[in-house]
């Protein structure tokens, strides 16, 4: 019985906080400055993680004013978008497919997703050329180079032609490590998006599961210069696979440390680490 409560309350706090992104972006953002539209991500990003009863650490992010870089991540859930853009300042690449999504697809745009079909190379090359832009005039931008969500225990190929704006940019590329645990330490197949699954049917799906903890690492920058993009990529995926094979040590927090309904997320800072 608590347990369909809880999934029910989140699934209704879920729907509420749609409601409020839609406000958020159509009703404030064209008010806003960087700054603000930058906290304005940061409360929703953190409220969407809180909604499912999740916590994030953050090992090694970036400092504030690191500059523009390409952030390249493996693919689980939705929610990898979300637990990056609660930490960094970037902008995401997409499927095309998710901007045919309702509701969602419509924010993804106003929020300057950059969306890429692959089927058609003259999308692909236009999608790259605004990437390289974006790049160039120091705006950090993250893609996830397996080109789809997985089942999080094995990381796909890369792309290698996703890593081309960055060696034309000349910015460093920076691997991140995504991986979510359950109370035993192993992995939560809950969060993972795959096959036909629809945007609703995950979130009811994590609605109802147990507690999961993210565990998020920014790992050693690539220098891209002098290699070619098929290298770039070759190191980032070697990153990135090492990190998600090593042993978890356990649960991420304290045993002790309650969950039941505010979470603690924790967000890094360059001088220390702050739980809200």
């Amino acid at each position: 019985m608590r347990v369909t409560l809880t999934k029910s309350l989140r699934l209704l706090c879920a729907a509420a906080h749609v409601l409020d992104a839609v406000v958020r972006v159509t009703m404030l953002f064209p008010w806003s400055g960087a700054p603000l539209r930058r906290r304005h991500i940061i409360a929703w990003s953190k409220t969407t993680l809180r909604i499912f009863g999740l916590r994030t650490a953050y090992n090694a992010p970036l400092p504030d004013g690191a500059g523009a870089r390409l952030l390249v991540a493996n693919h689980i859930s939705w929610l990898d978008i979300v637990a990056i853009w609660f930490s960094t300042d970037t902008t995401f690449v997409a499927k095309s497919e998710v901007g045919q999504w309702p509701v969602i697809g419509a924010l993804a745009r106003r929020l300057g997703v950059i969306f890429i079909d692959r089927s058609r190379r003259r999308y692909a090359l236009t999608a790259g050329r605004q990437i390289t832009e974006l790049l160039i005039q120091g705006r950090s931008v993250c893609i996830f180079p397996e080109g789809t969500s997985t089942n999080g225990r094995d990381l796909d190929l890369f792309h290698p032609a996703l890593f081309q704006p960055a060696v034309d940019a000349g910015v460093v590329v920076q691997p991140i490590a995504i991986r979510y645990f359950n109370v035993e330490g192993e992995f939560a197949s809950e969060v993972a998006f795959t096959g036909d699954m629809s945007l609703v049917q995950s979130m009811c799906r994590l609605a109802g599961a147990a507690p999961i903890d993210i565990d998020i690492t920014y790992l050693p920058p690539i220098d891209p210069t002098g290699l070619d993009r098929k290298r770039v990529s070759e190191l980032a995926h070697a990153l990135i696979d090492r990190r998600l094979r090593e042993p978890t040590g356990g649960w991420l927090f304290e045993p002790d440390e309650s969950r039941a309904t505010r979470p603690y997320l924790i967000e890094a800072t360059p001088s220390d680490l702050v739980v809200s």
